[in-house]
């Protein structure tokens, strides 16, 4: 029956039928489905001293100059009710 419909609606996974009889890839590749294009990577992924270095500080320290809103105060007090009451870690703390 999924594979009629996979033909009937022109899905362009045709792989999927297939999925739910053989079962799902839980480890390795995922192979392409047809359903997204494929976007080739911009550049390397950043070295260390890229990621946690000081462009990361700086992001850091612009985010954390931002301006609270109605939803974040909402979502920090209920962020902290859920730690109150043991359904949460504590906040991490920021070292200096």
């Amino acid at each position: 029956m999924l594979a009629l419909l996979t033909v009937v609606l022109c899905w362009p996974d045709r792989g999927l039928a297939r999925c739910f009889v053989d079962g799902f890839p839980v480890f390795g590749d995922i192979e392409a489905s047809g359903l997204l294009r494929a976007i080739p990577p911009q550049r390397d992924a950043p070295n260390a001293a890229e990621f946690f270095g000081r462009p990361a500080q700086a992001a850091l320290a612009e985010l954390l100059a931002t301006r609270s809103t109605a939803d974040s105060d909402n979502i920090f007090e209920l962020t902290e009710a859920d730690i109150d009451a043991g359904h949460a870690a504590p906040f991490a703390l920021r070292r200096s």
